[in-house]
């Protein structure tokens, strides 16, 4: 009886250190997502604010030819 004790707090041991590594995997790769997401953001504002060439201005407030 002593001995099935041991052996069931042991395996609950190693299903509380299983659930904590799949936590910290997983937060790992939410945050690794996160800066990626964020990085994107900033490269299209950062290109976003660039003014436009006059080529583009005149072409773009051309009317559409027929």
């Amino acid at each position: 009886m002593e001995e099935r004790r041991m052996e069931n707090k042991e395996y609950k041991l190693k299903g509380k250190w299983r659930t904590e590594s799949h936590i910290f995997l997983f937060s790992i790769l939410l945050y690794s997502y996160m800066v990626i997401r964020i990085e994107e953001m900033y490269n299209a504002k950062k290109m976003s604010v660039e003014p436009l060439s006059p080529q583009y201005i005149s072409t773009a407030s051309l009317p559409p030819t027929k």
